[in-house]
């Protein structure tokens, strides 16, 4: 299994999937998902020996997921850190 995005519905049971290294697939729906909850730019699971969409991923994070987000990036440098003047040398 694995999470790719939908890119364009072709019709009621296929879609174009595109992987994160861009190439797109044109694959199968399988009949148990919610189809009225795809759109293009959704997030899905994909089936990857059957090359076929078998779920949804909701828009919901997980709380341990959006815990080790860096939202913004720190300020401090390795300079202003210190202590390691021992192991360095």
């Amino acid at each position: 299994m694995g999470v790719r995005n939908l890119e364009e519905l072709i019709d009621e049971n296929h879609a174009i999937i595109s992987l994160s290294i861009g190439s797109e697939y044109y694959v199968r729906i399988l009949s148990f998902v919610d189809k009225d909850q795809l759109e293009p730019g959704c997030a899905i699971l994909m089936h990857n020996k059957i090359l076929s969409v078998v779920g949804l991923l909701q828009d919901e994070v997980d709380p341990m997921v959006s815990v080790m987000k860096v939202e913004k990036a720190p300020l401090e440098s390795y300079a202003d850190i210190g202590g390691l003047d021992v192991q360095i040398q």
